[in-house]
């Protein structure tokens, strides 16, 4: 019996460990995605370094919570059919303009793959 929970035991701890594969992508989209009027404002929702598959069930569950008002933190965690989704979150108001931008941090998939977006690094050069 012992020997059979230690057997469980690894096996859970290797499960964990060793689940998630991390797989990088160099191409993320950046750009509006859509854009509106509701009420008496204009929105314009941009995303940056964003999958392709899933962009726009993202722009739909983000401009859905704005219009139903619900808490948007600067920390974002979205869970969608096909991923889970972090990522940071801005609003920038200018008169009756609201830019919404979500910046893409990492995608997990449910078969727990996880993709991150290649930032540039820009080096400066030596005179």
């Amino acid at each position: 019996m012992l020997t059979a929970i230690k057997y469980l035991c690894v096996c859970l701890f290797t499960t964990l460990t060793f689940g998630q594969k991390v797989e990088y992508y160099k191409y993320g989209y950046d750009g509006i995605e859509k854009f509106g009027k509701w009420n008496d404002s204009t929105i314009v929702y941009s995303n940056f370094k964003a999958k392709a598959t899933i962009r726009y069930i993202v722009c739909d569950s983000i401009l859905m919570r704005y219009i139903k008002r619900k808490p948007l933190p600067s920390s974002l965690i979205l869970n969608i059919n096909k991923a889970t989704v972090y990522g940071t979150f801005k609003i920038k108001r200018k008169d009756t303009l609201v830019h919404l931008e979500f910046y893409y941090e990492k995608v997990v998939w449910n078969d727990s793959i996880v993709e991150k977006p290649i930032t540039k690094v820009v080096s400066k050069k030596k005179k």
